[in-house]
């Protein structure tokens, strides 16, 4: 039964997500970036298939309650800001922090998406680039992006990554921005319309 809703629940998240067009670009913020859709390697059901979904993680956790409404208490999910382990250094990153290029996003919003990136499991896939962006989290006209700025498509170790990225900038920047990586990504906290 649920292998219906699953490839019914893909074909939605497949056909709303389109190509990028300049009025999505110009979100962004930055000259040459365009707007690709982040895939999200998750389990809808304990026992079930790994599927791929597409979107923020907002529009993923509701398409995973749509296929399970019990998902949230079948995963148990739970921040995992303080276990040991890797973490991204962004100490020697390039940071550009400016309200013209990222707006002002509510820091609440922002401190709201990474603790919900800290909970994921899996590891992120963006497209190539350069200037591939996924929109990753957005509420409250608050958005954080993750950008790749190699020409191969890129897989990160985990979500904490970019969520330890948007950690950076809210703490070096009073409003929004950008921080990038040495392996060739970056991560941007902006204002946006979600």
């Amino acid at each position: 039964m649920y292998a219906i809703l699953i490839c019914a629940l893909l074909g939605l998240g497949h056909a709303a997500t389109s190509g990028s067009n300049q009025a999505n670009d110009a979100a962004i913020g930055v000259p040459g970036a365009f707007e690709v859709p982040v895939e999200w390697d998750v389990q809808a059901f304990p026992d079930g298939p790994v599927l791929t979904l597409v979107g923020t993680a907002q529009e993923v956790h509701a398409q995973l309650l749509k296929i399970n409404p019990n998902h949230t208490s079948d995963f148990r999910l739970e921040s995992r800001d303080s276990e040991l382990g890797p973490r991204t250094d962004f100490s020697r990153s390039k940071v550009i922090c400016s309200e013209g290029l990222f707006g002002k996003p509510s820091r609440w919003a922002i401190a709201d998406g990474i603790a919900y990136l800290l909970k994921l499991r899996g590891h992120p896939r963006n497209q190539g680039g350069p200037g591939a962006c996924g929109r990753v989290s957005c509420s409250y006209d608050s958005a954080i992006w993750w950008c790749n700025d190699s020409k191969q498509p890129k897989t990160l170790d985990g979500w904490f990554e970019i969520a330890d990225g948007a950690a950076w900038i809210a703490g070096e920047c009073f409003y929004g921005g950008q921080v990038f990586d040495a392996h060739d990504w970056n991560v941007i906290v902006r204002s946006a319309s979600c």
